[in-house]
């Protein structure tokens, strides 16, 4: 049986954003069969949820990812016919060569910034992902670089019947939404847009499992009878399901939003996402200090013309169709052989 391991991050403080990309890659190895078991510091209630439903086991280590006693814990449990993806800003190029003397590595980047990397794949998923000098990985790594390799989910490519409340605004911001952009959004929308458009149009807030803010959500939509909360779905991409638009943070649900061709307005929140939305298929707005003046605005001119929204979301579809798992784990089977 092949074996694979994962090293990121899966806390609430932390976020789920890196465990859910690699999740998806997991997602398509169990679908082949592969035992999976990711190696973490911590794993909130919600990776715990998502790795018992793809039966894959989690070990919990106390070492830094990076440090050296990290690779140590590491070398104890894998050995060298095994794979490990390793997803961490805190990984950094000796740390990786260590473990690519080990096993066979496969390296989930974003910026580019890790020069020499010694590894046997790395994936960007990004659109500009090409553009960008993966010259210093090793000779013989394979880069599976730009959207064909964007790992999403398998509920994202699935094909939902058509909803029967179609036509809403989604807005979610990820697990946790430390600034409350949710409510922030909600506010202009309610306040700014419907006064140009009218009140028909419903609005989802979609809360993460780790967002601190649910109470105030709660006694926000009071009395807002087009606007519900759902706070951690079980799917996703069942909620999303039918929306006109989605509104969302940059990161892993821009792919997501794409492969279940659903319109999206990405606002970038910290600055390590800029690099991944260069040349998006989706218009994206700058909400590192706040949400824009003219954000209700943009809004109000998608809502208005559906045309746009759908050939967006058709452009962006093409870019990212959800099969990025399936290839990614179909290259690991063949380096393996």
């Amino acid at each position: 049986m092949a074996r694979l391991w994962i090293r990121t991050e899966a806390s609430a403080a932390l976020g789920l954003g890196h465990f859910m990309r690699c999740f998806a890659i997991a997602e398509a190895a169990r679908g082949k069969d592969w035992k999976v078991t990711f190696i973490l510091n911590e794993a909130s209630e919600a990776a715990q949820k998502h790795m018992a439903a793809i039966g894959a086991n989690w070990a919990q280590v106390q070492s830094k990812i990076g440090s050296q006693a990290d690779g140590v814990a590491l070398r104890v449990l894998i050995s060298s016919h095994h794979w490990l993806i390793i997803d961490s800003y805190s990984a950094t190029p000796d740390y990786i060569a260590a473990m690519y003397d080990h096993a066979k590595v496969l390296v989930m980047d974003d910026l580019a910034q890790l020069s020499h990397i010694r590894a046997h794949m790395v994936v960007n998923a990004a659109t500009a992902a090409k553009t960008l000098p993966y010259s210093d990985i090793a000779p013989q790594a394979v880069a599976c670089l730009g959207p064909r390799y964007a790992p999403i989910r398998a509920e994202f490519s699935r094909d939902y019947p058509k909803s029967d409340q179609a036509g809403f605004i989604a807005i979610m911001f990820g697990g946790s939404d430390p600034k409350n952009l949710t409510g922030q959004a909600l506010s202009h929308l309610y306040h700014e847009m419907f006064p140009m458009i009218g009140q028909g149009v419903p609005i989802r807030l979609i809360a993460g499992p780790a967002n601190p803010h649910i109470e105030a959500l709660s006694a926000q939509i009071a009395g807002m009878e087009q606007v519900s909360l759902h706070v951690a779905p079980d799917s996703v991409a069942e909620t999303l399901n039918g929306a006109a638009l989605v509104v969302t943070a940059a990161g892993g649900s821009v792919g997501e939003i794409a492969a279940q061709n659903l319109m999206a307005l990405v606002l970038i929140v910290v600055d390590n996402q800029v690099m991944s939305l260069k040349s998006s298929p989706y218009p994206v707005m700058d909400a590192r200090g706040g949400l824009p003046d003219d954000f209700a605005q943009w809004v109000a001119t998608f809502i208005m013309h559906p045309e746009i929204c759908q050939e967006t979301a058709t452009r962006a579809k093409a870019l990212i169709d959800g099969q990025g798992p399936r290839r990614i784990v179909e290259i690991m089977t063949e380096l393996s052989l």
